[in-house]
């Protein structure tokens, strides 16, 4: 494997012994291995960061998945979580179904060894399209219902906040990419150039970003604010997103 710039020596060297062991135990079985999210990038903090990896297998059988689980456990103590697992087939047959996550592999991942299949997935505009409306519409819902259950409950509502925007980021990545914008470093930028992109206001987001990252606090009679007005960016979001056209225009 040739050495990743980025990478300090402790996990280069962990991925080394991955694709050893992988190697010996798969053999020819093996097709790719691949490093991907934020240990791909140049942001990547050892401290705080996972290992994400995908392998990909001709066949996957219960011997090869145990083994690869026992392999696995040994790196545990190091960030490295359990690989995702999957054949050329079941990627071929899924980029439609999951268009957000093999685009978002695709662009942040590191062939470590084997054929470099994901250079050839090729996203439809239009289903990435529908899956960040299923996406959006699915988290507005939930936060609705989630709001039901904690309303009134001051520790309840902040944490609803914080779960919300965290899961809030990987959509509004994508939306970017659908009108073909480039996604911006840091997540607070995201939010504010995917508010602007959309037409609505990224205060309700950035006031939750703010309580996840920087531990920001609300009076009650705040807290309920930022609660509407995600709430309604949200709805107004989902709203521009049903009216995209396929190509990926608003």
């Amino acid at each position: 494997m040739e050495p990743i710039a980025h990478l300090e020596k402790k996990t280069f060297d962990v991925l080394t012994s991955l694709i050893d062991d992988l190697s010996l135990l798969c053999r020819d079985n093996v097709i790719s291995l691949y490093l991907y999210g934020g240990a791909a990038r140049k942001g990547y903090a050892p401290e705080r960061s996972n290992l994400n990896t995908l392998i990909v297998l001709k066949k996957i059988e219960i011997d090869a998945l145990t083994g690869i689980a026992r392999i696995y456990k040994k790196v545990g103590k190091v960030r490295v979580v359990a690989p995702l697992v999957l054949t050329p087939a079941y990627i071929r047959s899924s980029v439609d179904v999951f268009p957000i996550e093999f685009l978002d592999i695709k662009e942040n991942s590191i062939l470590l060894t084997g054929v470099d299949l994901l250079k050839e997935i090729a996203i439809d505009l239009s289903r990435l399209r529908e899956q960040c409306e299923r996406e959006i519409k699915g988290q507005l819902v939930r936060f609705r219902g989630s709001f039901l259950e904690v309303e009134g409950d001051r520790k309840g509502m902040e944490q609803l906040v914080i779960k919300a925007i965290s899961s809030l980021i990987f959509p509004l990545k994508n939306i970017l990419r659908i009108v073909n914008h480039q996604i911006p470093e840091g997540s607070d930028t995201v939010i504010r150039s995917c508010c602007k992109t959309m037409n609505v206001s990224d205060t309700p987001f950035l006031d939750a970003w703010a309580m996840k990252k920087e531990g920001h606090k609300f009076s009650l009679e705040g807290l309920y604010a930022l609660i509407s007005g995600y709430m309604s960016t949200l709805e107004d979001i989902s709203n521009k997103i049903d009216a995209m056209k396929a190509e990926g225009g608003l």
